[in-house]
This record gives C-alpha cells, sequence and structure tokens, in this order.
C-alpha cells in the first residue's frame, strides 16, 4: 500500500496595537492587526513521486472596536476583515458584530 507525506512552511510577520479610553461609564477599545504569510507545500510518497507547491503570499487586516457599559456589564463588539492574495483575485471580507452580559 502506497502512504504519503505532506509538510508545510508557512513564514511571515505580524503587528498589532489597541487603544483604550474610559469615558464615564463607558469602557471604548479601538484595535486593529495585520499578518502577512506565505510559504511552500511537499509531498511525498512511498513510491516516490513528489510534488512542491508554492503557497502565495496573502495579508489579512482586521479592525474593530468594543464598546463596555460598564454598571451593566454589557459589551458591543465589531469587527472587519479584509484578506487578500498577493497575486490572484481572492478576497475575503468579514463583518461581526456581536454583544456580551457578564453575570
Amino acid at each position: 500500500s502506497d502512504s504519503s507525506s505532506t509538510s508545510t512552511v508557512l513564514t511571515g510577520g505580524q503587528f498589532g496595537a489597541q487603544l483604550g479610553w474610559l469615558l464615564g461609564d463607558y469602557h471604548v477599545d479601538a484595535f486593529g492587526m495585520s499578518v502577512t504569510q506565505g510559504g511552500s507545500s511537499s509531498t511525498s510518497s512511498s513510491s516516490g513521486a513528489s510534488t512542491t507547491t508554492d503557497i502565495p503570499a496573502y495579508r489579512s487586516n482586521t479592525f474593530g472596536a468594543d464598546i463596555k457599559y460598564v454598571p451593566w456589564n454589557l459589551s458591543l463588539s465589531s469587527m472587519i476583515q479584509n484578506s487578500k492574495q498577493a497575486d490572484a483575485n481572492f478576497k475575503i471580507r468579514m463583518i461581526t458584530v456581536s454583544w456580551n452580559k457578564s453575570f
């Protein structure tokens, strides 16, 4: 029976920052992050066949904000994320809005 093994290596960098403000009964946070990755994947089989595939670089940028009403411990969060591959027409946009009540 033929078996195979795959090895994938992704390299890149990331950067992010977050700022927060206490405005009366509200705590407001804003954040952003950028990640870039790319690499390659190699597969080899016990029959001797092997393949190496480049994984093109892509960048993902995320921005968001959190607003917390401190007396009720109630949070409203939002985030937008854009991802794009460097050399193709590949794009993802994701928007998230959520709320949380802690007891």
